[in-house]
């Protein structure tokens, strides 16, 4: 089964509004899971949460520091793992991910799902002109 998500309108102070591939997940940790929207970034090696949302699961964020780079600059994170369930009507997927915590200014960013764990789990179609996203599990 497919499951079929559409882009939503994300109003970004720096850049103004925009229809993103965002999609619905839960993160799920040791002590809490949140539901939040993540943006899908085919671009992104690594999953990355800011360290607010790593607090509120309960997520070990007591690793070795590095620094991770993309196209905001370069920022500290550590790494840890969480579930992502990812659901639509009655089908359910649970997938466990490394994901970068972003130490310090991860708020503005939000959440991201990146290639690493999350897309070895799916076919993903980015339907770029009819704004829709399509997850069929591998």
């Amino acid at each position: 089964m497919v499951l079929r998500f559409r882009y939503k309108y994300l109003e970004r102070p720096e850049v103004g509004g925009s229809r993103l591939p965002l999609i619905p997940v839960t993160l799920i940790g040791p002590d809490a899971q949140l539901d939040i929207l993540a943006l899908l970034d085919s671009g992104a090696d690594f999953s990355a949460i800011p360290l607010s949302i790593a607090e509120i699961l309960g997520l070990d964020v007591s690793g070795e520091k590095e620094e991770v780079v993309g196209l905001g600059g370069a920022v500290s994170a550590v790494e840890a793992v969480c579930t992502m369930l990812v659901s639509k009507g009655h089908e359910r997927y649970y997938i466990r991910s490394k994901v970068k915590v972003i130490l310090e200014g991860g708020d503005d960013l939000g959440v991201l799902i990146g290639r690493e764990d999350f897309w070895d789990e799916f076919h993903i179609t980015f339907k770029e002109k009819d704004e829709i996203i399509l997850l069929k599990k591998v």
